[in-house]
């Protein structure tokens, strides 16, 4: 597309003739000025009907211009330039010329509230993330407490929100108007980090605070007082070209979607978070220093969430590339308590951010489990999550695999085999499992009478009986399989990443009385165990694909119930934990079957199981 380079008058600006002379009123100034030529006069009047050809203006006039902010000047087409004056209008402050009594301001929030909200208290809400919870006072963000977050999770949230995997910034036609500026407030002055396309860097900029600081959020003092902003910024360059004025509109919602976006981030990250729209565009785009033709669409103030994630003392990450995908393995250490011990919490994914999440939410679960252990014994049917109504679904769905897991290992029936799906977590234990030159089988261990999808994944060996077993519920098989497939890769990236070992033992490493989860896993994950009491696992005659589709949950809530454990949590605001228990569905235990556990297998699959003769079972 051609370009022309355009100049016209900045919104507001009107300009009158008398003579040889010209008067400039602005919001911010009235000048008069003498201009001799008569054509650079009908010039500076013609501009106040519509933008001209840029060289049809004086050098030296057009910094006259500039100087005193009178102009709006891009090199752009016309519909960039329009949507600039439009953006400047909608930009001036809201009652600039606008002549509204206190009552009149009164009765219009009474109009508002009246059409927005239903009266007394609506019931059937939807249980919302802290994210997105409007509190009555904005306290973390106002005053002097308000606190900088830390320069790594700033960081952490500039690398999630540019990752190339998450795909997480709305495109606009795949032109990406919107870009993102973040800003630590110092005492003198203010950092700015933003993603620089032609290094493929992270670039920052120390700007010196001005004496006029305060005005560009002067319509705002609270957003003054966030130390930590995200700047929303829109590019209309190429959405105009495209869209023409329809793209200044796209670019608004974009920014909308990335806002939306970001504040989800920083709330995984620990932060408190709020949106901000009052403020300068003009100056917030001079102490920015946007090119010419970008302009802010919005801000994000982020404060440290108070208490939120203090229970994480560390985090470690670990990493490993497959196949030019990336595998993450993250460690969260909470803090150490008697005999210099500490519990952790461990997440596998394919993204970074996501195992660190996985983590945090196991590290909450088994803190949940030590704060309450004369309660609930051991995590069978516990989960943690940011919403209580997703953590009741996830802890109903592991109390249902672990009923899966033991009616298939008990009952020692041979299961149909699935195939493995084509997903890029399903390639990484494949290939990890080759390297450690063994075999990965999913098997459908769905128990029927409640129609929920159930797949244990099984790595095991042609040469010996040895098995590491995971197992995943979900509403739909897929699902379920991607879930199993993320804790045997859990456990495959422990033994054949971290130990350095191969993933079965030469010899038992239990020796003594089985006391430990974890002994349960280790008791079968060797070379000596005995074919014949693994093999049924695998030994399925058919195999089919993963079925598509979804199922419901209600049969397993009719006979399971749920209770909120997330006072005993180790952070109420952030994380819910659930516990799922059932009279009727089996349960987990761990070192000697006890008179409980006898009863519940005969109750559920008959008496003809020989209890002893399957224990102990692989579940760790």
């Amino acid at each position: 597309m051609k370009q022309f380079a355009s100049v016209g008058y900045a919104p507001g600006v009107s300009v009158t003739a008398d003579g040889e002379d010209l008067t400039f009123e602005a919001a911010h100034l009235r000048m008069r000025a003498r201009v001799a030529d008569q054509q650079a006069r009908r010039c500076l009047l013609a501009m106040a009907r519509e933008p001209v050809a840029a060289d049809s203006v004086s050098a030296a006039t057009m910094a006259f211009l500039r100087q005193h902010r009178l102009v709006t000047d891009t090199t752009a087409h016309p519909a960039h330039l329009q949507s600039l004056r439009v953006h400047a209008e909608a930009s001036m402050p809201l009652n600039r010329g606008l002549p509204y009594s206190p009552e009149d301001l009164a009765g219009y929030e009474a109009r508002a509230h009246t059409a927005r909200f239903v009266p007394g208290t609506a019931s059937g809400t939807v249980d919302l993330p802290p994210a997105l919870r409007r509190r009555p006072s904005f306290a973390p963000f106002d005053g002097p407490q308000a606190a900088c977050l830390a320069v790594s999770t700033v960081m952490s949230v500039l690398r999630t929100l540019h990752d190339p995997d998450m795909r997480l910034y709305p495109s606009a036609g795949a032109l990406y108007p919107v870009r993102l500026i973040a800003e630590q407030m110092q005492q003198h002055a203010s950092v700015q980090t933003q993603y620089d396309a032609f290094s493929a860097t992270f670039r920052q900029r120390k700007q010196v605070r001005a004496a006029g600081e305060q005005e560009l959020l002067r319509l705002d003092p609270t957003l003054a007082a966030v130390p930590t902003r995200f700047w929303l910024v829109a590019d209309l360059r190429d959405v105009t070209a495209k869209y023409g004025s329809r793209g200044y509109r796209y670019a608004l919602v974009e920014g909308g979607h990335a806002a939306q976006t970001l504040i989800q981030v920083l709330q995984q990250a620990g932060a408190e978070t709020r949106p901000f729209g009052g403020f300068d565009d003009a100056a917030v785009a001079r102490h920015l220093q946007l090119p010419d033709g970008w302009v802010p669409v919005c801000a994000v103030g982020a404060v440290p969430r108070p208490g939120g994630e203090s229970f994480v003392e560390a985090e470690e990450l670990r990493s490993i590339l497959v196949n030019g995908q990336s595998l993450y393995y993250a460690t969260a250490f909470g803090a150490k308590v008697k005999g210099n011990q500490r519990e952790c919490g461990f997440g596998v994914d394919v993204t970074a951010e996501g195992a660190r999440v996985r983590a945090r939410g196991e590290l909450a679960e088994r803190l949940t489990l030590v704060r309450s252990r004369d309660v609930l014994g051991n995590s069978n049917g516990m989960a943690a999550h940011t919403r209580f109504s997703a953590a009741a679904d996830a802890a109903l769905l592991e109390l249902y695999e672990r009923h899966c897991y033991l009616r298939t290992w008990f009952s020692a029936i041979p299961a149909t085999r699935l195939s493995v799906p084509d997903t890029p977590l399903a390639a990484i234990v494949g290939s990890l499992c080759r390297s450690a030159g063994v075999q990965l089988t999913l098997i459908d261990m769905a128990d029927p009478a409640h129609h929920v999808p159930a797949v244990m994944a099984v790595v095991h060996s042609l040469r010996h009986g040895g098995i590491i077993t995971a197992s995943g519920a979900g509403t739909s098989e897929a699902t379920a399989a991607e879930r199993a497939l993320r804790e045997i890769a859990k456990a495959l990236f422990y033994r054949r990443v971290l130990r350095k070992t191969e993933a079965f033992t030469s010899s038992n490493p239990v020796t003594a009385a089985i006391t430990a989860p974890w002994e349960h896993e280790a008791y079968f994950a060797h070379e000596q165990v005995p074919p014949e009491l693994t093999g049924f696992l695998t030994a399925g005659a058919g195999q089919r694909a993963v079925a598509s589709g979804s199922m419901s949950l209600e049969r397993l809530r009719t006979v399971a119930a749920v209770a909120d454990l997330s006072r005993h949590g180790p952070d109420e605001a952030v994380w819910k934990i659930a516990r799922a228990t059932s009279e009727e569905l089996l349960t987990v235990d761990f070192g000697s079957p006890s008179p409980a556990f006898r009863e519940r297998i005969r109750t559920v699959l008959g008496d003809g199981v020989d209890i002893d003769a399957r224990w102990p079972h692989p579940l760790g």
